[in-house]
């Protein structure tokens, strides 16, 4: 699934909420991050990505640019409110 990307800016806690269409889900979602950190900071960062109260990822990285891609085969759609 090809899209435009969705950008959060600045911000210590970050949540995305993107509409699916139920007939075609996603079968992965791909992330850049490209974190900027001043060099007198700590140059790692704690990232967690949890997708429908599913945790896919809880490492810390490096302050640099970063990308990767998670499979969603199996996570079922979710209910946003």
């Amino acid at each position: 699934m090809e899209g435009p990307p969705h950008t959060v800016g600045r911000a210590a806690n970050a949540k995305m909420i993107i509409p699916i269409d139920p007939r075609h889900p996603p079968e992965a979602v791909r992330l850049y991050l490209n974190p900027f950190r001043p060099p007198s900071a700590n140059q790692t960062l704690a990232l967690q990505i949890v997708v429908n109260r599913r945790e896919l990822f809880k490492e810390q990285i490096p302050a640099e640019p970063w990308e990767r891609t998670f499979e969603l085969k199996d996570i079922g759609p979710g209910r946003e409110k």
